[in-house]
């Protein structure tokens, strides 16, 4: 730190300034362990209600804070939401979508599953989720600052699908330190599986067979809510796997390997009827939350001491329809009133029938 208790960034790189010493003294052999103590709450989102998630040992785990308002139904129903809160299990945080992150030492909390009972519409900035950051080096608000600046919260849909990367629910914004010394907020969008996540580049040096996990930084001083209709946020790089690049037989020289994504947003638009999508605003609404990637080009450019490997990934997400009451369709379909259908139907049965007399 410089005499004003700021943290010490070196002049290039703008990170912190790492202090080694033989005895860590800090929480990342335990931080990442998922401990927290199973916990199902109903909310109906008309009043504001506080969800705080303890871990064992009556630790706080985390806290996730929904406004009143803040949330609706998909369906038009006003009945209650139950919410879960399930720990993962360390063999699918060491072998699912988070390995890469784990292996790389760039994920700092415990992985916590979030699901809720019925298919919720979030407001803008009417649900956020609350993770501590448990560092011993945390001593004063600039320290927790730079930290959680350089920190991003990650998502995945289906923590048992390997497949999957892990997408960025939003840069942290510092907390307010009522209830922990030093945490992260951001906006949920979208519940699934959630982890914290250091978000600058990382680099490893190492033989040919290794690789090098690169990740853009992301210091944005709060968390921003994307559009309703814009999909998730991921413009930003996601951690990306391994990848081996042969070396030449007749070398067995160290290596710096970066590989790197190159992330392209996709959108396929809903289904139209007269030319609106899902039929119109009154039919439905048109959202974006399937989502796919597909891998594309992949390029490296080496030198006798380095790689870099750039590999394209195309993430489309899918418009549905979904429905509002009185009207069918939905999903890859648009929404149709009823009696839209039946006349329809009637005008295809007089169609068959005038054929018929004409044969």
């Amino acid at each position: 730190l410089t005499s004003d208790f700021t943290p010490l960034l070196n002049a290039t790189t703008k990170l912190p300034i790492a202090v080694c010493n033989t005895t860590c003294q800090g929480l990342a052999a335990t931080s990442t362990v998922s401990d927290f103590v199973p916990l199902t709450l109903a909310a109906d989102g008309n009043k504001g209600v506080n969800v705080t998630v303890q871990r064992t040992g009556n630790r706080t785990g985390l806290i996730l804070r929904l406004l009143a308002g803040g949330f609706s139904r998909v369906a038009n129903d006003s009945s209650a939401i139950n919410f879960s809160f399930t720990a993962v299990p360390d063999s699918v945080r060491d072998n699912g979508p988070f390995s890469a992150l784990v292996q790389a030492q760039l994920l700092i909390s415990p992985l916590i599953t979030i699901s809720p009972s019925a298919q919720i519409q979030p407001a803008e900035g009417g649900i956020t989720l609350e993770i501590p950051v448990e560092d011993a080096a945390v001593a004063n608000f600039s320290i927790c600052q730079a930290l959680v600046s350089n920190l991003q919260v990650l998502a995945v849909d289906d923590i048992y699908s390997s497949s999957i990367t892990p997408s960025i629910l939003g840069p942290c914004a510092v907390g307010s330190g009522g209830s922990f010394a030093c945490s992260c907020i951001v906006n949920v969008t979208h519940f699934s599986t959630f982890g914290l996540s250091i978000g600058r580049t990382q680099k490893v040096t190492a033989l040919a067979a290794s690789a090098d996990i690169s990740m853009n930084s992301m210091s944005t001083p709060g968390p921003t809510l994307p559009p309703l209709l814009a999909g998730p946020d991921i413009s930003q790089a996601a951690t990306p796997q391994p990848a081996k690049i042969p070396s030449s037989p007749k070398q067995n020289v160290a290596k710096t390997i970066e590989q790197r994504q190159k992330i392209l947003n996709r959108q396929e638009p809903c289904a139209a009827d007269g030319g609106q999508p899902c039929g119109g605003i009154s039919n439905g609404v048109c959202i974006f939350s399937n989502k796919r990637n597909e891998t594309g080009n992949r390029e490296e450019k080496c030198t006798p001491s380095s790689c870099v490997v750039t590999t394209q990934v195309i993430v489309v997400n899918t418009g549905e329809c979904r429905c509002a009451s009185g009207f069918v369709g939905g999903m890859l379909l648009p929404c149709m009133s009823n009696e839209k259908v039946k006349k329809q139907d009637s005008a295809k049965e007089a169609n068959v029938q005038a054929s018929a007399e004409v044969q």
